[in-house]
């Protein structure tokens, strides 16, 4: 099973698996005050849909900040610069003035007090403004979380619109697996995107391929399933014969459900076996 809340690379990782994820990030705007008499901590939050503002209290202050009626897109989903995280976009006043403008009519202190710091940053949106939630039409199990602005943690117990559906599929267990493939053959060279049989039964495709020195022969990664699309357990993962189409031809491979170079995450913590 795979759930994908990617925020705004929800895109992008969908279209890994072939699932269309209509998403796109735009610029989002607020600001925050300096202090003002009479604002308090236990201040409600304000939502005024007909100015598209909210406020809320933020240190003494007030947060303005809202979803303008005309939005400012930022850069196509496939432009998103990389690495990017805890990154503030520039400033646009000009941008922000139909909020701030409505916010001052709806609280007229908000004149008079002083900008601590404005901020800008991409929040992904959906061409209807509302939130991508369930079970992805394309696939069975991929589960996708899109557009909501904030997230929700499963192992919380909190309850959240969508939290049965994923439960279920979760106690039913995966109908796919993620497997390493290492090809019998050391002379066969994949890339990613070969067809994976089980006992002649197309199960999957390799995602990505590379030459495994280390083991022998070429290594892929696949999501399989099983032949009559139930459950696949652990077992029924290891079963069969397993084997990968290179240019049409077929070459047995064997499938690790671990990495096959350091099956047991020794190596990775820096453990390694004393030579003799």
């Amino acid at each position: 099973m795979v759930v994908n809340c990617a925020g705004q690379w929800a895109k992008q990782v969908g279209a890994m698996c072939a699932v269309t994820v209509p998403l796109h990030s735009a610029e989002h705007f607020y600001v925050v005050t300096g202090q003002i008499d009479g604002v308090n901590r236990d201040l409600p939050i304000l939502r005024d849909p007909d100015g598209y503002t909210y406020i809320k209290e933020e240190v003494g202050g007030l947060l303005v900040g809202g979803f303008e009626p005309e939005a400012k897109p930022w850069v196509a989903p496939d432009q998103l610069p990389y690495p990017f995280e805890f990154q503030l976009l520039d400033e646009d006043w000009d941008h922000f003035a139909i909020l701030m403008d409505s916010a001052i009519k709806r609280i007229p202190a908000l004149a008079q007090a002083g900008i601590k710091m404005f901020y800008n940053g991409p929040e992904s949106f959906t061409p209807d403004n509302q939130f991508i939630l369930g079970e992805a039409p394309e696939l069975r199990n991929f589960f996708v979380g899109a557009g909501l602005l904030f997230a929700c943690k499963l192992g919380t117990g909190i309850g959240f619109l969508g939290r049965e559906a994923v439960e279920q599929a979760r106690a039913a267990g995966p109908r796919r697996r993620l497997v390493s493939l290492v090809l019998d053959d050391p002379a066969a060279m994949i890339w990613g995107g070969e067809l994976v049989l089980r006992d002649g039964v197309a199960v999957g495709q390799l995602t990505s391929g590379a030459c495994g020195e280390a083991v022998g022969g070429c290594v892929g990664l696949a999501y399989v399933r099983h032949p009559d699309g139930r459950v696949l357990t652990r077992d029924a993962a290891r079963t069969g014969a397993y084997q990968v189409n290179v240019g049409g031809q077929l070459y047995p491979a064997t499938v690790h459900l671990r990495p096959p170079f350091d099956p047991a995450g020794d190596r990775i913590k820096g453990r390694y076996p004393l030579p003799g």
